[in-house]
């Protein structure tokens, strides 16, 4: 990754896993939801729901619905957790 940290990435890709069961080794981090991963990145899912609740536990962050709208990409989402983990270190 650029300067992600590896434990941020893969903790993402095992989240996802968890919650979409399924394999995302293929995943990039470029990937994006809204095209890709369209099959379940729906805002009125409880998929996206549980999903930031998760990754707010397992980082110990806050992410705000208008900052899970504006993410797109895996990419996105990475960077997203990354300045949370960082910001709250």
């Amino acid at each position: 990754g650029q300067g992600y940290a590896r434990e941020t990435v893969l903790g993402i890709r095992e989240v996802l896993e968890q919650i979409l069961d399924s394999d995302l080794s293929f995943l990039s981090d470029s990937d994006d939801f809204s095209k890709n991963l369209s099959f379940f990145w729906d805002f009125d899912s409880m998929a996206n729901v549980e999903l930031v609740q998760v990754l707010e536990e397992r980082f110990k962050i806050r992410i705000d619905d208008s900052e899970a709208e504006a993410t797109k990409t895996v990419r996105q989402l990475v960077e997203l957790v990354h300045a949370k983990t960082t910001a709250a270190t």
